[in-house]
């Protein structure tokens, strides 16, 4: 009974600690649910927060991405559902780099993974070192155009070249 019970205990600590060493990237949007197109960039409604295993958690709106020093790079993202090859996209996408972004965040010695989370639901991660390779981009144009016009609504993509995408 006393080693089930400190089984238990060890794994329970152990699943506390991983999900401790996990930087958390959340997109929500704001109260008002209202998205706008790029052009009209003070009235987007949502937030990109940085937070858990990091000493600077941040909260970065879409005028204050906007602003970031940005990069296009060109790759293919491939749909995880895509098995007829129907639903990739090989674009120019502009963003700024993750790296610039979990840089000033700082993440802790012990961060492991970067985990997502849209405001559509959908969640992934990536570990550390992958998350910070200088090609992963968090984007908001996709061949010069606004994100509003991939799916009639402002939104991020999170481009990581030779991965799928959703």
């Amino acid at each position: 009974m006393v080693n089930m019970v400190n089984k238990n205990l060890v794994a329970g600590l152990i699943a506390a600690i991983v999900l401790l060493a996990f930087i958390v990237i959340d997109v929500t949007a704001a109260p008002t649910g209202q998205m706008a197109d790029l052009e009209n960039a003070d009235s987007i409604d949502w937030v990109l927060t940085v937070g858990r295993a990091v000493r600077n958690p941040l909260r970065i709106t879409y005028q204050e991405l906007l602003a970031m020093p940005s990069v296009t790079k060109r790759a293919v993202l491939v749909c995880v559902d895509d098995t007829a090859g129907m639903y990739a996209i090989d674009a120019a996408w502009t963003g700024v780099p993750l790296k610039d972004i979990l840089e000033r965040a700082r993440p802790l010695d012990n961060a492991v993974k970067v985990a997502f989370f849209s405001a559509d639901g959908y969640s992934t991660d990536l570990d550390l070192e992958s998350a910070m390779g200088p090609e992963v981009l968090v984007t908001y144009l996709k061949d010069n155009a606004p994100a509003s016009t991939w799916e009639g609504r402002n939104s991020l993509r999170l481009v990581v070249p030779g991965r799928w995408g959703y």
